[in-house]
């Protein structure tokens, strides 16, 4: 294997040179980004894995305890929800785009999938190990109280999120969650540790 013959920090560099603009799409991962580019990278380089899909090959299926994130890097993967195993009417099919994330929950909470995501060409999928994540992130003391934070408003999110006030989380996608909102909901002196270091 050509890269075990390469130093830490080069094979560190050179993995988020692959797979570091797919990842920065995230807002909370370009702060994390802006914030300590050495140690991100080191980050996520340790925690990212790329996997590699035929056609018909299934991601993940509804009722699976997941036990990753994933970021489709190319290819298309669509993603379906019947009545029989998700919170809906009618089967619903959503083609997903390219560098969007899939199954984000499962970082910041206890999630199991609620439709199945199914390869229809090959696929390059980068995928999160949601335990890897959870150390890394444990041991960096100046970030920590920011993931925490971000973590917090999100689960609130996520139990928060059903009918009428909002549809139901899926794997696509937890009801406003976006940067700004969550942290808008952040506690005020978080706010300003994040508002100086994106200065």
């Amino acid at each position: 294997d050509a890269l075990r013959v390469l130093s830490t920090a080069m094979r560190c560099e050179l993995q988020f040179a692959v797979a570091g603009k797919v990842v920065l799409t995230h807002a909370l991962f370009r702060y994390v980004y802006a914030s300590d580019p050495v140690w991100c990278e080191r980050f996520l380089t340790e925690t990212l894995e790329m996997i590699y899909l035929q056609p018909s090959d299934d991601v993940f299926l509804p009722g699976q305890a997941a036990a990753r994130a994933y970021i489709l890097h190319n290819g298309s993967v669509n993603y379906v929800q019947e009545p029989m195993t998700s919170p809906v009417e009618l089967v619903t099919e959503t083609n997903v785009p390219e560098q969007h994330w899939l199954a984000e929950a499962t970082l910041w909470a206890d999630w199991t999938h609620v439709g199945r995501a199914t390869a229809e060409t090959q696929c390059a999928l980068l995928t999160v190990n949601t335990d890897l994540f959870l150390q890394a992130c444990g041991v960096h003391q100046q970030l920590l109280a920011t993931m925490h934070g971000y973590a917090v408003q999100f689960v609130n999110r996520l139990t928060a999120s059903c009918p009428p006030h909002a549809p139901w989380p899926t794997d696509l996608e937890v009801p406003f969650t976006d940067w700004s909102d969550i942290v808008l909901s952040m506690p005020r002196a978080l706010q300003h540790s994040i508002s100086r270091d994106a200065l």
